[in-house]
């Protein structure tokens, strides 16, 4: 059935009818819940094609000046070796020491997919990174969030950006980038 409602929905953009969801429902945070509330209220509006990506989500509520907290999940097919649990495990880039945990252990089941010759896999932890690295430039980017915010991420888009180029020298690099004086002149001694 074709409302009044959804008219009058179909009527606004795609972008303006995000932020609107999500300010009329209250939601506090961008979350995969709220991600999904959003797209089943776009389908309605717009039908099938009407779903919009995580990141084109996340991206026009960054620009609308919105929190946006992403606790990370990286799916893997198959069973990933994690205590013989499921293949989902979160990781969460909010501050530069749980983006530090999160990028070793992506680093650590990266390097075991590449001894195991998973090219799949390798691909989703790639995959994995470049869009936490998006997101991490778009924040960075987006003047109306705090300076001390946008210059966090921009580290941590920074430190994915030599993950993505030179993953096997990564450790080692962070070790130096962290002794660094314009890391230590940022970020201070207790980042160390």
């Amino acid at each position: 059935k074709y409302t009044f409602v959804k008219y009058l929905m179909a009527r606004k953009t795609k972008k303006e009818l995000i932020l609107e969801i999500f300010l009329q429902e209250g939601f506090p945070e961008l979350t995969q819940q709220v991600i999904e509330v959003i797209n089943s209220r776009l389908v309605e509006a717009y039908g099938s094609g009407g779903m919009a990506t995580p990141s084109f989500i996340a991206q026009t509520l960054i620009a609308e000046g919105q929190k946006v907290y992403f606790q990370e999940q990286l799916d893997i097919p198959n069973q990933v070796e994690s205590n013989n649990e499921n293949s989902l495990f979160s990781l969460s880039f909010d501050t530069l020491a749980s983006a530090e945990k999160s990028i070793l252990v992506l680093d650590s089941y990266f390097h075991q997919f590449q001894l195991e010759g998973d090219q799949e896999k390798i691909f989703y932890c790639r995959d994995f990174a470049k869009r936490v690295k998006l997101r991490a430039k778009l924040i960075a980017d987006n003047e109306k969030l705090p300076t001390e915010k946008r210059v966090v991420k921009q580290e941590i888009a920074f430190w994915f950006e030599i993950w993505l180029s030179t993953p096997e020298i990564f450790k080692d690099w962070l070790a130096l980038r962290k002794s660094a004086k314009d890391f230590q002149e940022k970020f201070g001694v207790e980042n160390n």
